[in-house]
């Protein structure tokens, strides 16, 4: 096979993918699409080895690796310097926060997967050493990872579960003396955005929150009003009502399914 007939049926490889991405995200059927880019993948790479023809030399490699650093580079300048100004706008908006954590631990994570693949193809390398690196890049993902789920979950607070108050993390306030019930769902409950859900903690206008796995969450204001909205990762409002029980100076009663 030649190397023009190779490219023109990566295009073609290439225009398949995206007929069926256009496809996937119309049905939501996202196995579908992961498994067709999967056997794309293992076609091309298949198909790679019978080109008779050189399908690039060392010149283009020396550029290809030349790029792909500064590429990964910029990427993490451009990404740490977006996180800071994101997390400076916190006080803005939670999503503020939450994107700027995910930007933050997207420059960290591929700073660190280029210096592990970078040290593991290094000339002279022992396949010790190489073990050494794969536990050490093993061991570093765990720990982002608990991390991750400590920083972007709800701490230091009061959890009602199944009718009892459930301690999190070293709440400073007691255990409250006000009865455990989760709050019910009501059909009749207003539905609100999430926008508008975080302005009304940030504004102390909530006294009660509830939430399910199905990321449904129910609010309590202070005048006895109702409210339902979908919060956009599971314990969230649980967070976002622990940061408004300080800037408020009341507790919030919290509970969970």
């Amino acid at each position: 096979m030649t190397y023009k007939r190779f490219y023109f049926v990566k295009l073609l490889a290439a225009m398949v993918v995206g007929i069926f991405a256009g496809h996937a995200a119309i049905t939501e059927n996202y196995l579908l699409l992961a498994v067709v880019v999967v056997l794309a993948a293992t076609f091309l790479a298949t198909l790679r080895y019978r080109v008779t023809e050189v399908l690039a030399d060392e010149r283009d490699y020396g550029i290809a690796g030349k790029a792909a650093r500064i590429t990964v580079f910029v990427f993490a300048a451009v990404t740490t310097l977006a996180a800071f100004s994101l997390l400076a706008l916190r006080d803005y908006g939670a999503e503020f926060e939450l994107v700027g954590f995910v930007l933050a631990y997207a420059a960290c994570g591929l700073l660190f997967i280029y210096r592990i693949i970078y040290s593991y193809l290094e000339r002279g390398t022992t396949p010790q050493k190489k073990l050494s690196y794969i536990v050490v890049a093993l061991m570093l993902a765990a720990v982002l990872a608990i991390a991750g789920v400590r920083l972007f979950s709800d701490k230091d607070s009061w959890l009602c579960q199944d009718g009892q108050w459930i301690k999190h993390g070293n709440p400073s306030a007691p255990m409250p003396e006000t009865g455990c019930q989760p709050a019910p769902v009501d059909v009749d409950d207003q539905i609100i955005s999430w926008f508008e859900a975080e302005q009304l903690l940030a504004d102390c206008r909530v006294k009660q929150v509830g939430q399910t796995h199905a990321l449904a969450v129910t609010l309590k204001l202070d005048d006895g009003t109702r409210l339902q909205t979908t919060e956009p990762v599971i314990d969230y409002v649980l967070r976002l009502a622990s940061e408004a029980q300080q800037k408020c100076g009341f507790r919030i009663i919290m509970a969970t399914e």
